[in-house]
């Protein structure tokens, strides 16, 4: 499930909706398309707005603070890496070893970011990356000589650690879709409050033609719901960050 399909999928239910009041205004009764008639029709009509409304809007507020979360870890992760290597770099040449693992781990972990983040990507157990692990050795095996050795080992260890709960977050929040039950609501939604509309409108090429804007814009809105949930690929993914290109060469 991509994020054009659910658009599209909502784009035509909405429009079967359409065509469903339609065809009710020509073939129903005259008693039925009555002022009190339409009245109560508009009542529940509007009943159901208010509830798509708040439901489509809470949740692309939560698809928005999940998608900025998402940038927020990304950012942080650059710089715990800039960090990290800066300190090191300070701790002196015992620790070239450990800078240059640290470059040599960033490109598997950027590609396992970036790729189970897909929405095809089949869920799977987390893996640490074999680079990751010869580096927080390396790390470990510094031996610190005087005080502020001492304290800058301890300080990178931190920025690691805080790097690695960026990380495991990043893969917690994997295939965090919408689910389907909830998506076929809104839709179904939507296609009533689009039938009621046109069941009562002027049936001409001006109404007709901003219904379907509207059913557009309500499908654009579901587009980018299903994007934002899903921030490492489409049209709003997040860029693919080359973390090397932040770091000084050794």
């Amino acid at each position: 499930m991509t994020a054009v399909n659910v658009a599209l999928g909502t784009f035509i239910v909405i429009l079967v909706g359409m065509c469903l009041g339609i065809f009710l205004r020509t073939n129903l009764h005259e008693r039925y398309l009555s002022d009190k008639t339409a009245e109560t029709v508009k009542l529940s009509a509007g009943v159901i707005a208010t509830l798509a409304a708040l439901t489509l809007g809470l949740l692309i507020a939560s698809a928005k603070t999940s998608y900025d979360t998402r940038i927020s870890q990304i950012r942080k992760m650059a710089a715990g890496l800039i960090l990290s290597d800066r300190l090191l770099a300070l701790y002196g040449p015992e620790a070239q070893d450990a800078r240059a693992k640290l470059r040599a781990t960033v490109g598997p972990v950027t590609d396992q970011i970036w790729t189970e983040s897909l929405p095809q990507a089949q869920p799977r157990r987390f893996e640490a990356a074999s680079e990751s692990e010869d580096y927080v050795n390396a790390l470990y095996t510094l031996s610190p000589k005087n005080d502020l050795q001492r304290r800058l080992k301890e300080r990178v260890v931190q920025t690691t650690v805080d790097i690695g709960n960026a990380r495991l977050e990043l893969f917690s929040q994997l295939n965090n879709l919408l689910p389907p039950p909830l998506l076929i609501v809104l839709a179904f939604w939507f296609a009533v409050l689009f039938a009621a509309y046109s069941m009562y409108a002027e049936i001409n090429v001006v109404s007709v033609l901003a219904l379907t804007i509207c059913a557009a814009s309500v499908a654009g809105a579901m587009f980018l719901l299903f994007q934002m949930n899903n921030p490492f690929s489409g049209l709003m993914g997040i860029p693919r960050v080359d973390f090397v290109a932040l770091l000084p060469p050794l």
